[in-house]
């Protein structure tokens, strides 16, 4: 894919070379014409900009293995602070990060037996004292569990989740800090974060498949967020099966879904379930790539290969036996890079 020179479509040039840096971590001008299709000139305008802005720095500490002047290197201003908040059924951790990927100062702060109340001054608190040590913070990224309202933030309601319903935790935010707020699934923030500091690069479609006491997953389509799947964890691959939760018959998440400790001895049949799960994301969607992540790398790091194995010649696609199953980068810790990702996606860009 390539960028426009046209004028009109400056700010998407603009969006579309701040991401190359942000893929690259570090990137030269003259790479950014080639990557790109922009002229040189229009790309030493838009980089102009991004550094008046702040987003960006300049850098010639580059190992150059050629005699002659360092080239110079455009990077991601790490100054630049994102707070990232992770909240699920169990805990809510916070944190900060930056547009390079890095994760730092994290707090995690258990819930038993909440409100909406309790839970925003556990929150509040944790953010207070992030905003005391760093100053030039752009915003608040969330990554949390589902069912969720995205576009307003709310948390819709959860499956024991203290019994808290339309938890509006965006609003709660912006009033508190007067900073922009961006809200979204954990799978989907999960497959962002592979997009930018992953293993996911240029790769235009790709899922992100997560198992912890649920399942779910984060669909990318041509490079974009694709919402044309509600719960893969709801799929049903057992008719007769016992009643879910959500009050279908032997859903997926029945039998595959992780927890915190596992018996070694069920790695094998957790395996063998997820392979379906798997069945129907190719069969749906026909990927390049599924990234495993959340609580699956816990079923040992021969994983991908069960799974691989378990689904060869079950699946409808012509083009499926070169789907490549692989571990998220990030693996239990996906959804943390999530948070400051959907920030960077949907502020930034």
């Amino acid at each position: 894919m390539q960028a426009s020179n046209h004028t009109h479509t400056k700010i998407n040039n603009k969006n579309f070379i701040l991401k190359e840096i942000i893929i690259n971590k570090c990137i030269t001008r003259i790479d950014l014409a080639k990557f790109t299709g922009l002229t040189k000139m229009t790309v030493t305008n838009i980089v102009n900009e991004l550094k008046s802005d702040g987003l960006i720095l300049e850098s010639d500490e580059f190992d150059n293995q050629n005699v002659g002047r360092n080239p110079i290197m455009l990077c991601i201003n790490p100054a630049k602070t994102v707070i990232g908040v992770y909240l699920n059924r169990d805990y809510a951790e916070i944190f900060a990060g930056d547009m390079s990927g890095n994760i730092y100062d994290d707090t995690r702060t258990y819930l038993r037996d909440e409100t909406t109340d309790s839970i925003n001054k556990k929150i509040s608190s944790c953010i207070d004292k992030l905003l005391k040590k760093y100053k030039n913070v752009l915003g608040i990224g969330i990554s949390a569990i589902g069912p969720l309202d995205s576009e307003n933030g709310i948390i819709l309601d959860p499956p024991n989740f203290f019994g808290i319903k339309n938890y509006c935790i965006k609003e709660f935010l912006q009033n508190e800090y007067d900073l922009p707020v961006y809200v979204e699934n954990d799978m989907n923030t999960s497959a962002i974060a592979e997009k930018y500091w992953g293993f996911a690069g240029d790769i235009p479609d790709y899922i992100y498949l997560g198992a912890t006491n649920g399942i779910g997953a984060g669909i990318v389509m041509g490079g974009h967020l694709s919402r044309t799947i509600g719960e893969i964890g709801h799929v049903s691959i057992d008719i007769n099966g016992a009643k879910c939760r959500c009050g279908n018959n032997g859903c997926l998440e029945m039998y595959a879904s992780i927890p915190h400790n596992i018996d070694p001895e069920s790695h094998e049949e957790k395996c063998r379930y997820l392979a379906h799960g798997v069945i129907t994301l190719i069969n749906l969607f026909d990927p390049g790539t599924i990234f495993l992540g959340h609580r699956i790398p816990l079923l040992g790091e021969d994983a991908p290969d069960k799974i691989k194995r378990y689904i060869k010649n079950r699946y409808i696609s012509k083009s499926s036996n070169d789907v490549e199953i692989k571990f998220s980068k990030f693996g239990r810790r996906s959804p943390k890079y999530g948070a400051v990702a959907i920030f960077v996606e949907r502020h930034i860009f």
